[in-house]
Parts: C-alpha cells; sequence; structure tokens
C-alpha cells in the first residue's frame, strides 16, 4: 500500500475487519477495525462510520451492547 493513499490501508483493515466478521473470529475482526479506526484517524481520511458500523456489529455478536 502506498503512504500517499492512506485511504486504501484503511479499507483493508476495514475490509479485512469485515472478512474476520464473517468467519466469527471476532477479536481479530475487533483488532483489524480498531488499526483501521486508528488510521482514519492520523489521515484524517472520511471511513470512521464505516469502520464503527463494524465495531458496533462486532460487539453486538459478542454480546456486549
Amino acid at each position: 500500500m502506498r503512504a500517499d493513499r492512506p485511504e486504501e490501508a484503511i479499507r483493508h483493515y476495514n475490509n479485512l475487519g469485515t472478512t474476520y466478521i464473517q468467519g466469527k473470529d471476532y477479536e481479530k475482526a475487533l483488532a483489524a477495525c480498531k488499526h483501521a479506526l486508528e488510521l482514519n484517524t492520523k489521515a484524517n481520511a472520511d471511513v470512521g462510520s464505516s469502520i464503527m458500523d463494524h465495531i458496533a456489529i462486532i460487539y453486538q455478536k459478542q454480546g456486549k451492547l
């Protein structure tokens, strides 16, 4: 992934989180989504709402809502 395109890395980790959610590996999903959120914050990108949706789904699947 290119350093001048942080949105690609953010989407990669967000999509990885989705894949882990589908595989019911919620710990890895949460780690990937939190990393995407951290990258999103650092890059001041506009992908945060999608990442937060995924984190909410993870917590819901874990019964933590």
